[in-house]
C-alpha cells in the first residue's frame, strides 16, 4: 500500500504545476521491444504494448516539463522460445522536453528530445511459457532513466522513439539491489519504445 501511495503522489505532484498554468496534453500508444539486462538472454526479443497519456507545461519557447503515465508490457525471452519472462508495469516518467528546429534544403522539421527519470510500479510477472506467477521474486518499484526523440508528422500527430533503462536491479541479490551500471548489475529492465502520440490541445 505504501508503494502505491508513493508512486501516486509522485505523479500527482508532477502534473500539478502543469495544470496550474497553460498546458497541452495528449495520448500515446505503441510497441515495446524489451530485454532483461543480466539474464543472459541477449537481444530485444520480447514484444509488448504501451498505452498512456502526457501533459506538457512550457518552461520557455524551447523547453517543456512533461509528466506522463504509461502502461508498459515488458520482459525477456530467448531466440528459440524455451525460456522467457513477461512483466507488466505502470510507469510515471517526469521528463524535460527540448524543442529543436532543423532546416534541411529550406524545409523546417520539428524534433523534440526527451530526457528524465521514471518510476515503474510492477503490476505482475509470470514465466512466459509455463504461466507460473513469479511476481513476488521482483521488486515493486523500478527507478529508471529515459531518453528519446519525438518527430512531428503534423501539428497534432507525432512519432516517438525512446530507450529506457532501470537504475537499480529489479531483484535483490545478497540482501541488496545492485546498480544497473555496475559490473554485476543483477537483473535490469532495458527496452525501446516506438509510439504514435496525438496531441489533444
Amino acid at each position: 500500500m505504501k508503494n502505491r501511495i508513493f508512486v501516486s503522489l509522485f505523479f500527482i505532484l508532477g502534473i500539478s504545476g502543469a495544470f496550474a498554468q497553460n498546458f497541452t496534453g495528449g495520448i500515446t500508444s505503441g510497441l515495446i521491444a524489451s530485454t532483461v539486462w543480466g539474464d543472459n538472454l541477449a537481444g530485444f526479443r520480447q514484444a509488448g504494448l504501451m498505452v498512456g497519456g502526457y501533459v506538457q507545461y512550457p518552461i520557455n519557447e524551447s523547453l517543456n516539463f512533461q509528466p506522463e503515465i504509461r502502461f508498459e508490457a515488458l520482459g525477456s525471452r530467448d531466440d528459440v522460445g524455451i525460456r522467457g519472462l513477461r512483466t507488466r508495469y505502470i510507469s510515471f516518467p517526469i521528463l524535460l522536453n527540448a524543442n529543436l528546429k532543423l532546416n534541411i534544403n529550406d524545409k523546417k522539421y520539428g524534433i523534440r528530445l526527451d530526457l528524465g527519470p521514471s518510476i515503474g510500479y510492477l503490476l505482475g510477472a509470470n514465466d512466459t511459457f509455463s504461466g507460473v506467477i513469479t511476481t513476488s521474486q521482483y521488486k515493486r518499484i523500478d527507478p529508471k532513466i529515459v531518453g528519446g526523440t519525438v518527430f512531428k508528422i503534423s501539428e497534432r500527430l507525432h512519432f516517438s522513439t525512446r530507450l529506457t533503462l532501470s537504475v537499480i536491479s529489479i531483484v535483490t541479490s545478497s540482501g541488496r539491489r545492485n546498480h544497473c551500471f555496475s559490473r554485476q548489475p543483477g537483473l535490469c529492465n532495458y527496452y525501446a519504445t516506438f509510439a504514435l502520440r496525438y496531441q489533444l490541445k
